[in-house]
């Protein structure tokens, strides 16, 4: 189905003709123009996509510690992008019982730059794309089950929280669905990151170190237009 633009009137302005974007097909004998719309949320008009992409964590063990923090986005100084999150969730497992409250996950906006952790690899939906460095994940650990690389980060006011799973006795194998981070609507309108602004997902009590965490992030990264 190709697209064809239509002219039309600009009466707003009265600069003269403009465009409306149509999708052109032939029903039977007749060539006809279908208008269609592209929806795009107010805060970002103005922008275009330049990168979709992918990136997780590896697996986190608990600490026993409060305030572990496991991920944090941000969008560094001078950035010319938004950093859109549109879907940020957890998988946790446990290898114990764990009778006292189960592990309380939060995410919050940051306005500092987080330090120390690992940097996690963007992986993107198409390779044709380049990621801005400037738009930056880091994790808690460098590797599966590996030694904490501390995530220096002080988390703002709590956003989206939510008890994850536990287990009261530990007897077979659970194995745990998504559990989102944000809202769900975040698909449809993300959270908008500019310049010197990110996200912060922590768990908030101590945790016993047979908890494990796995956070996943699919986010896209716009310039102006």
């Amino acid at each position: 189905m190709a697209e064809r633009p239509v002219g039309v009137t600009d009466q707003a302005s009265g600069a003269g003709v403009a465009q409306v974007r149509t999708r052109e097909r032939v029903i039977g004998a007749d060539t006809i123009s279908e208008q269609y719309v592209i929806p795009v949320p107010e805060y970002v008009e103005g922008f275009k996509l330049a990168y979709r992409g992918m990136v997780s964590t590896f697996r986190t063990v608990g600490l026993a510690s409060a305030n572990h923090n496991i991920l944090t986005a941000f969008n560094k100084t001078g950035s010319t992008k938004l950093l859109l999150i549109r879907r940020l969730v957890i998988q946790t497992d446990e290898t114990a019982a764990l009778a006292t409250v189960s592990p309380l996950v939060q995410t919050s906006r940051i306005t500092a730059l987080p330090s120390g952790g690992t940097v996690l690899t963007k992986v993107p939906f198409d390779t044709a794309l380049t990621a801005d460095t400037n738009c930056e994940f880091m994790g808690a650990t460098a590797s599966d089950g590996g030694a904490a690389t501390t995530i220096t980060s002080t988390a703002g006011t709590r956003a989206w929280a939510d008890f994850k799973m536990r287990l009261h006795t530990a007897v077979g194998q659970v194995l745990m669905p998504d559990e989102s981070l944000v809202p769900e609507l975040c698909n449809d309108t993300p959270i908008v990151l500019r310049a010197l602004e990110g996200l912060n997902v922590q768990v908030v009590q101590a945790a016993l170190t047979t908890s494990h965490y796995l956070v996943n992030c699919m986010f896209e990264e716009h310039v102006a237009v």
